[in-house]
């Protein structure tokens, strides 16, 4: 094939809806990869914050007998092996909590439990401080997260939904851009057939048409990341500025770095798509 062959092929093409339908599955798939990294920070974070965390109950009916339990029970956890924090929920604490739920009630009218907030580090054996307990009546020792179970049961599934919408639109793009070289292909037929008579052959000849369409495919994804960008710092700004709880920390600077790779990757995968399908279609034409 001579070296000025490929200007057969016109030159000026118009795009056509493949940038458009590339921007939408590409902002689609950068909404659900946010979402999927943001999910995932929550889910480390909320594990990080039960696994080193006991809480520590004084539960009897007495006052007095509570409040002596909850005094041994936290001189012992001041000196034991692995403990960094001991806090106790102090009356004015415990009347802002359920403040709202008792109706004017005086909170000493109530045989609430005394909380004892247990913070533990890394050496620290959860076992060997329920059996350093064992021995006080009244008092119960729980993992800090074990009501979190719910929360962190439905952060998984929203996590595997996002990642599952993230996967479909990088095979709906995929789909879009095998579907846009075969349509380019079936327009350009005779030019085609035109290169083949002058030597082309069919491996040049699909370098030629996946050229133009890896070229719709980049701007598509460029504009479909300038708009998720856009999207997702809005979002994590207002998460922010409400104190959102475990999203409230947003997305950290490996999740953008990951972010903003993943078009790259679509443009290969689009790319890549293309190409194969065009090979297998010229070598199955007479």
């Amino acid at each position: 094939m001579r070296k000025g062959t490929p200007a057969i092929l016109p030159q000026r093409v118009r795009a056509g809806p493949l940038p458009w339908l590339i921007a939408a599955t590409c902002l689609l798939m950068l909404l659900a990869a946010a979402t999927t990294l943001a999910l995932t920070g929550a889910a480390h974070a909320l594990s990080a914050t039960t696994a080193r965390t006991l809480l520590v109950q004084a539960v009897d009916a007495d006052r007095a007998r509570r409040e002596s339990a909850a005094q041994d029970a936290q001189g012992l956890l001041l000196h034991a092996r692995g403990v960094t924090a001991v806090h106790r929920l102090d009356e004015r604490e415990a009347e802002r909590l359920i403040g709202p739920y008792i109706d004017g009630m005086s909170i000493s009218d109530l045989p609430l439990p005394i909380l004892i907030d247990v913070k533990l580090n890394a050496d620290a054996d959860p076992a060997q401080l329920r059996a350093l307990l064992h021995g006080i009546p009244s008092v119960e020792v729980a993992p800090a997260g074990a009501g979190l179970a719910p929360l962190a049961a439905l952060i998984a599934t929203l996590r595997r939904l996002a990642m599952g919408v993230a996967a479909l639109a990088a095979g709906a793009t995929g789909l879009v851009a095998i579907l846009s070289a075969r349509s380019a292909l079936a327009a350009q037929g005779a030019t085609v057939s035109i290169l083949h008579g002058l030597g082309a052959t069919d491996r040049q000849v699909a370098r030629l048409i996946t050229v133009r369409i890896a070229r719709d495919v980049a701007i598509g994804a460029v504009a479909g990341l300038i708009v998720a960008f856009a999207a997702i710092l809005l979002v994590s700004r207002q998460a922010a500025a409400v104190g959102a709880g475990l999203m409230a920390g947003g997305l950290g600077a490996h999740s953008w770095l990951v972010l903003a790779a993943l078009p790259a990757g679509l443009i290969v995968l689009a790319t890549g798509a293309a190409h194969l399908m065009l090979l297998a279609s010229l070598r199955r034409a007479p």
